[in-house]
């Protein structure tokens, strides 16, 4: 049985959410990727479910995740969550914590096209 339409239309509009969240972020901070982690990656997600950001950039080498959030704090919006790690953070030697994120991630990009959506618009 697939999605309830409710879920799918969530999952879109989400997406597109998410889409102008980081393009908003990259005023702030140069970001090589962002992928979608937790249950909207998973596919297990409900109509109210949140989406869950990794953002992938070496701005914010030295800095702890406090530092890295307010970083955003401007464009922090209801149901959008964030993780900020650097390209060696993400590709290193990994905690189980981000070996865990890593197993799920789908770039956010890709998502966007699986459900029609053209990020490029």
């Amino acid at each position: 049985m697939g999605k309830a339409k409710s879920a799918v239309g969530s999952q879109v509009v989400l997406l597109r959410r998410a889409w102008e969240f980081v393009r908003r972020a990259r005023s702030r901070i140069s970001i090589s990727e962002v992928y979608v982690v937790g249950s909207r990656a998973r596919g297990d997600y409900t109509d109210m479910s949140d989406i869950d950001l990794v953002i992938i950039s070496d701005d914010v080498r030295g800095m702890n995740q406090l530092e890295r959030r307010l970083l955003l704090k401007e464009f922090i919006e209801p149901r959008i969550e964030f993780f900020i790690y650097t390209t060696e953070e993400w590709n290193g030697e990994v905690t189980a914590w981000i070996r865990q994120m890593r197993h799920e991630a789908v770039r956010l990009v890709d998502l966007m096209r699986t459900y029609g959506i053209n990020p490029e618009q």
